[in-house]
């Protein structure tokens, strides 16, 4: 095996070199005409870094990935297993509390076997052969060149020669329109297309060797943030991703995501936003954070209070509606995944959302797996008269919920949902919401092993709970993200 870093490789790839060999110029196969990159394959490869762990690399320097990646890079989502050695340990100590999966013994045969997997249920992943080359890191990214959209991936070489056989076989079976690619200094750049993707790989990796993202002022306050040794590495320049949303993008990175991404409104896509993930002693933690974002909607204090009281709950959350309601980012996604009707002609969503508008509350389900759901809320809508019609709507329902007004806060309960301890007493709740933004605007606690169906129990019997918790810090929005693996 080469030293990736000692056996640097000239850029390949041209039409000729890789579609003949025997062939006098045909191509051996075409797939049929589509986008052969989904989000789903593009982190397939992504999660196939892991590949690094069988192949006992780990110690070699790559350096940081976003020095791959040029510095007009939109967006790029990093998994990177060359962290420290204790942040591996970390992750290994996390999964080998998962019994069923055979990691904690045998990591780097547990590894294989995946990685075996995935190559035999994803004929790109399989024609790149990158179970003989990958290393340990890998990014997928939105590029544009040419005023023409796409999607990159820049992994680490282990093998240059295994790696240049197994990327010629990727772009012979989808030719060079589609796939293109360059391997320099131990290092691979792929793009992902409709046309001239081999030109596109060329450019990216010129670029980056000259301006990469890593080093660029765009990237600097991201950098600060996420710092060292995230596993999981995202970032976002939303204003430059939404230019290339609005021109219309590849399928590819559209085809998992259930609403169509240029829907998106101007309005949610400004400054940038980045987020590291990565083990700790109680589980996985992940913190975000906006950049130049504009009109974040101020925290309030004493939501986490709030939050604690609820009753115990299989998932439970509270929220602070914003002022403009209606241009939220909560009411964009209801509107696209429900398909909710919110035009400036609906008369009766806008007295909705005024009602709504500015008021904070409370919620807790249980029962959502199993049994007959139950829960119980409150909101507290700043207004008498707000209360007592919030109320009265709520009094439509009849004997299916069992309401109550004090002052400004309207409470709703189902019949027989009972007394129970409150939210605090979960064991696991100060934990999960241990990082918390102190203005927030919204957080969700969840209990995993009620929400799970019967038959996941046993095999995910270490995921506890978990907690998203989203604020304001600075005018700026902050989140933390933790799942409780014990």
């Amino acid at each position: 095996m080469k030293n990736p870093l000692s056996h640097p490789t000239e850029a390949v790839g041209s039409g000729e070199d890789v579609l003949a060999g025997g062939t006098h110029g045909t191509r051996k196969r075409r797939r049929p005409k589509k986008l052969i990159l989904s989000a789903a394959t593009a982190f397939a490869l992504v999660i196939g870094a892991g590949g690094a762990w069988a192949t006992t690399i780990l110690d070699g320097d790559y350096g940081d990935p976003q020095e791959r990646l040029p510095e007009t890079t939109a967006a790029f989502a990093t998994l990177d297993f060359g962290v420290s050695d204790e942040q591996r340990e970390q992750a290994l100590d996390l999964v080998a509390k998962f019994p069923e999966t055979g990691i904690g013994d045998e990591p780097q045969e547990a590894v294989m076997s995946f990685l075996e997997l995935l190559e035999t249920g994803n004929q790109d992943f399989a024609d790149g052969k990158f179970t003989s080359w990958l290393g340990p890191s890998a990014s997928i990214a939105m590029w544009q060149h040419q005023d023409t959209p796409y999607a990159l991936a820049t992994v680490p070489s282990v093998d240059d020669d295994a790696a240049n056989d197994g990327l010629k076989a990727l772009q012979e079976a989808n030719g060079i329109d589609q796939i293109g690619f360059t391997l320099n200094d131990g290092y691979a750049t792929i793009a992902f297309g409709e046309q001239d993707a081999q030109a596109a790989a060329e450019a990216a990796s010129a670029e980056a060797e000259e301006a990469p993202l890593a080093e660029s002022d765009t990237y600097a306050e991201a950098s600060e943030f996420l710092g060292e040794d995230q596993i999981l590495t995202a970032w976002a320049d939303l204003e430059q991703a939404n230019a290339i949303l609005k021109e219309g993008i590849p399928e590819q990175f559209q085809a998992d995501i259930p609403f169509d991404l240029a829907d998106i409104p101007d309005n949610l896509m400004q400054g940038q936003v980045a987020f590291g993930a990565k083990a700790q002693e109680f589980g996985i933690e992940g913190v975000s954070h906006t950049f130049g974002a504009e009109n974040v909607p101020d925290g309030k204090d004493g939501m986490l209070d709030q939050l604690s009281t609820v009753p115990e709950s299989d998932i439970a959350g509270v929220l602070a509606v914003p002022e403009d309601a209606k241009d939220s980012v909560a009411l964009f996604i209801l509107n696209e995944l429900l398909g909710m009707n919110t035009d400036l002609d609906n008369i009766f969503l806008d007295k909705l959302f005024d009602m709504m508008s500015g008021t904070s509350g409370a919620i807790g389900v249980s029962g959502i797996v199993e049994g007959v759901p139950t829960g119980q809320g409150s909101l507290d809508v700043n207004s008498p008269t707000r209360a007592h019609a919030l109320k009265a709507l709520l009094d439509l329902a009849g004997p299916a919920l069992d309401t109550s007004l004090d002052g400004t806060v309207v409470s709703a309960s189902t019949p027989g949902y009972g007394d129970r301890p409150a939210l605090s007493e979960n064991p696991y709740y100060a934990e999960a919401v241990g990082g918390a933004p102190e203005n927030l605007n919204g957080a969700v606690f969840f209990d995993i092993q009620k929400l799970l169906p019967a038959e996941a129990k046993v095999p995910f019997s270490a995921l506890k709970a978990g907690a998203i918790t989203l604020g304001n810090d600075g005018g700026e929005s902050v989140g933390n993200y933790r799942l409780i693996i014990d």
